[in-house]
């Protein structure tokens, strides 16, 4: 009788949690920013402090930074609450790409379809928030 009620449960939450399919729309985002008056090389080092405060060890993140050509490519993780009380934590993983120009610099985001839960549509826009939050601390960085 308690597997049955837990069985019972289980599919009811499940029928109450909405899923989500991503779209190569939603997995991919992109920002730009001006830094008037700086070169490529002082973009560049900017926004590796940046990632540096951010991630702690950039080795763990980035596997290219090539500081010559402007770019920095790499995979971050994000982290988010299943939908349910007492829910999991579940992890989605991301590319991340960012060059720097003389006077620009863009900074490129795509969430890889696999994660450790199913995603749904409040992790979704837990993620889609980090990474937000990670381009305004990046945006603020390159301006200071």
């Amino acid at each position: 009788m308690k597997y049955l009620i837990i069985i019972f449960l289980s599919l009811f939450l499940d029928g109450c949690i909405k899923f989500v399919v991503l779209t190569p729309e939603m997995q991919s985002v992109e920002y730009t920013y001006q830094v008037a008056g700086k070169n490529k090389n002082q973009i560049w080092k900017r926004a590796r402090n940046h990632f540096a405060k951010v991630y702690e060890d950039l080795r763990f993140v980035f596997s290219v930074q090539d500081e010559e050509e402007g770019t920095m490519i790499g995979k971050g993780t994000s982290r988010w609450a299943f939908d349910m009380p007492g829910g999991n934590l579940c992890y989605h993983d991301y590319h991340i790409r960012f060059d720097a120009e003389n006077g620009n610099g863009k900074l490129k985001l795509e969430i890889m379809g696999i994660g450790s839960c199913k995603l749904t549509e409040k992790g979704y826009a837990q993620i889609k928030n980090d990474l937000y939050m990670l381009n305004l601390g990046l945006r603020n960085a390159l301006l200071e």
